[in-house]
């Protein structure tokens, strides 16, 4: 831990910690939000949910500890909110693959086609992608693979 400790304090000192953009807030989506809130205080920040139902990923928040998200219809809203150190709640999923100052990109929805569609929208916006869809990653992560490193990206 002592590598990523430091690797994520130098981040903070830079004033550039890795933003996380989590699609979906089931039971992983929450377990992982928990961890980023609670276990990463400094080099990283969730700065936004998306699930189709937006009562979960408030749940996802408030299991966390964050009672103050809010929800935003647009990449510019979610952005906004994000500038102002606002934990975010977005409407649409696309938005947060669009965002400017998301990082990383979570898939953690279970469904495969959703999944492939806003995995490429993340790819194509220059998104690190983190897959916690299984199904997904079987049917067709070596096709997001190839395109991820065309992108210059890194899936995993």
């Amino acid at each position: 831990m002592i590598i990523i400790d430091t690797a994520l304090a130098k981040c903070e000192e830079s004033g550039r910690p890795i933003r996380v953009g989590l699609l979906g807030a089931g039971y992983m989506g929450r377990g992982l939000a928990i961890q980023i809130t609670t276990a990463f205080r400094t080099g990283m920040r969730l700065s936004a949910i998306y699930n189709r139902d937006i009562s979960k990923a408030h749940t996802a928040y408030a299991q966390a500890g964050v009672m103050d998200a809010v929800v935003t219809d647009s990449t510019e809203a979610l952005e906004a909110a994000i500038n102002k150190g606002q934990a975010a709640i977005s409407e649409d999923a696309l938005a947060i693959c669009r965002c400017d100052i998301i990082d990383v990109i979570v898939e953690a929805t279970g469904d495969v086609e959703f999944g492939a569609t806003v995995t490429m929208e993340a790819i194509k916006h220059g998104k690190h992608v983190v897959l916690m869809n299984a199904e997904l990653d079987a049917v067709c992560g070596p096709i997001l693979k190839r395109y991820a490193d065309q992108a210059g990206v890194v899936i995993t």
